[in-house]
């Protein structure tokens, strides 16, 4: 069984990263 709580923590932990690498190569492009 998934821990449900895990799978929350995982999803904002990829979102999280996926938001920071664009604003990176967002800042980068300027």
């Amino acid at each position: 069984m998934i821990n449900y709580k895990g799978k929350i923590v995982i999803d904002f932990i990829y979102d999280f990263a996926d938001s920071f690498s664009q604003g990176i190569a967002r800042f980068n492009n300027e």
